[in-house]
């Protein structure tokens, strides 16, 4: 994001969170840094499929956290073809399921 502020806006991240491994310790390593900032709200910019995930970690974190997702997919338009067993399926059953579980895991962590 700090790259993205800076080549496409030409603005300066004024905060950088470079040593988290997951979305639960980017929560945690922000809300320390925007809290000695004095700052206690932070928009969540993710994918629409983490944003569940995401909230729950930021929340846990001690900040209010304001949902922004993008590319949220739309409800498919059912065709003859809908019922072909397709290998993008099972990717977003993937998915799917690796959030469940993550939002789970992030809820009994907080």
């Amino acid at each position: 994001m700090a790259r993205s502020l800076a080549e496409d806006f030409g603005v300066a991240a004024r905060w950088v969170e470079p040593d988290s491994a997951t979305t639960w310790d980017n929560a945690v390593l922000s809300a320390r840094i925007l809290r000695a900032e004095g700052i206690g709200a932070v928009v969540v910019v993710t994918h629409a499929w983490h944003m569940r995930r995401a909230l729950i970690a930021f929340r846990a974190a001690g900040l209010v956290a304001v949902p922004a997702p993008l590319l949220a997919e739309h409800a498919p338009r059912l065709t003859a073809g809908s019922f072909v067993p397709r290998i993008a399926a099972w990717q977003r059953s993937y998915l799917a399921l690796h959030e469940w579980i993550g939002c789970a895991w992030y809820a009994w962590l907080s």
